[in-house]
């Protein structure tokens, strides 16, 4: 090592040295720590909201195909029935509010990849920002954002983009404020009325808000009382929408693999941290002989939907994991303000969150298993060739949207993608026969006898071969593009 090394190594460990007497100094006093205090927690919220965002855009991180299917109908500005083959006066838009702000936002991000990115990093920022002004303890709001995010379907819907996206963002919010116990609770009748009309205009999920009536009920009834009628008059608001979002919502929640899995109990596959957290925080206030209640209209939304998440794992996901996210915090403010009664210093608070925030961003970074890792692939590359009119008959929904997704300006119409029960009759046989592995190639055969010459049949590359494709599927030439066999039909 040179002498300049030596002297550059020496000057820096000085440099350190002093600053942490300087801090060493300030833990003496209490004034000056407890501003030091605050200044570490708004550093962290500032890293928060600023290295997650960018790591998000750095991975390019891709919505869910159901998030791209709504990306591409807003951006193309046509209607359902023009996009997909659907049955007579089905295709009803029950998120409209959601495709008129998209489409807006299309106008200036031209790429439907950066739309979609836009669309994500707006929408964390939106929650964080939301939920923090709510419970205005930066504090206690990192460490249970800390503690939420091991629960890996609350990432998914925090970054997913979507009309979902409003119902956690209104549910998080309106626990906030259940869970202070206010004193005009018309006002929080008026609130609940009208997040259940935004909810309900933006993205048709206004039945979501329901699980918190049951819980503000089941604390007080007289304040249920008040703020189901809040719920009802707002959700009536979108009179014209309510007939089909519960169409969508039952044919949905009665879907044979949500029965059928109900033994296996699919959400513990799913989300298996969420029961061990909220156990975890329990058993902690026990231990330390803290009273606890679960009398708090954040804990019985989560015993709610954990329970009907069993059945419908949707509900789980929108409604439960903002929950798990407020009674965390609501948890950690109540152990921050024990620990300052108990004389616990500054710098311990200050290194908790430093480190809850370290975390975050860590997680944020990990490629494939943090927030920002590229879990789904879009539809197609850009070598892929689709007819510029006609219609894409394929058995693949995720492809279909994500077909949508890359190209939303294209006139050709799709054959899945869409709800089962609102596809035309023949395109519905079809559907319903590819769920049965022994009748695949029926269902594709059923779709080639609709094919027109115009048109193109698309098959998801399961390793078949172009001899196999051609004794299943005759009068077809096949072309084999992005994992995807593409077949058109031999003109006469």
């Amino acid at each position: 090592m040179s002498t300049t090394d030596v002297r550059l190594t020496a000057k820096a460990a000085t440099r350190f040295y002093n600053i942490w007497m300087c801090i060493a100094r300030l833990r003496e006093k209490p004034r000056y720590g407890s501003a030091l205090r605050w200044a570490v927690a708004a550093l962290s919220l500032v890293t928060i909201l600023t290295f997650i965002p960018y790591r998000i855009a750095a991975l390019r991180y891709q919505p869910t195909p159901d998030v791209q299917m709504h990306i591409g109908k807003a951006a193309g500005g046509r209607a359902w029935s023009e996009i997909f083959l659907l049955r007579p006066g089905a295709g009803a838009d029950t998120q409209p509010g959601y495709h008129i702000a998209v489409a807006q936002a299309a106008r200036l991000l031209q790429n439907p990849t950066s739309l979609a990115l836009a669309l994500v990093i707006t929408g964390f920022v939106v929650w964080c920002l939301a939920s923090l002004l709510a419970v205005w303890n930066a504090e206690a709001w990192v460490w249970g954002l800390f503690l939420t995010v091991f629960s890996t379907r609350f990432a998914g819907q925090m970054l997913s983009g979507g009309p979902s996206l409003i119902t956690g963002i209104a549910v998080t919010c309106l626990l906030i404020w259940f869970d202070r116990r206010p004193r005009n609770w018309g006002i929080a009748a008026l609130l609940m009325g009208l997040a259940a009309a935004t909810d309900a205009w933006v993205s048709g999920e206004w039945y979501m808000l329901f699980p918190l009536v049951l819980a503000t009920g089941a604390c007080d009834k007289n304040i249920g009382a008040r703020v189901g009628l809040g719920w009802l008059l707002g959700s009536l608001a979108a009179w014209p929408l309510l007939w089909d979002s519960l169409r969508y919502l039952a044919a949905d929640f009665s879907g044979h693999e949500n029965w059928s899995n109900v033994l296996h109990f699919p959400l513990l596959e799913r989300d298996a941290c969420a029961p061990l957290i909220i156990a975890a925080s329990i058993l902690h206030h026990r231990a330390r002989g803290w009273p606890w209640t679960w009398k708090t209209p954040s804990f019985c939304v989560l015993a709610m939907t954990w329970a009907g998440g069993m059945i419908y794992p949707r509900l789980w996901e929108t409604v439960g994991c903002p929950a798990l996210l407020v009674w965390l915090t609501g948890m950690a403010a109540e152990n921050l303000g024990r620990a300052k009664a108990a004389g616990i210093r500054w710098h311990t608070f200050a290194l908790a969150t430093a480190f809850a925030a370290t975390a975050l961003c860590l997680r944020a970074s990990a490629d494939g298993n943090g927030w920002s890792g590229r879990q789904y692939a879009s539809g197609f590359g850009p070598k892929f060739v689709l007819p510029t009119k006609g219609v894409v008959y394929t058995l693949d929904k995720d492809f279909a949207r994500g077909a949508l997704f890359n190209c939303p300006m294209s006139r050709w119409r799709l054959s899945a993608g869409f709800t089962d029960q609102d596809a035309e009759p023949e395109v519905r046989e079809a559907l319903s026969m590819s769920h049965k592995e022994a009748q695949t190639w029926q269902a594709v055969r059923a779709l080639a006898r609709m094919a027109t010459p115009e048109d193109c049949l698309v098959v998801k590359d399961k390793h078949y071969g172009p001899g196999e494709l051609a004794t299943n599927v005759p009068g077809f030439s096949w072309q084999l593009v992005d994992a995807h066999w593409v077949g058109k039909r031999r003109r006469q």
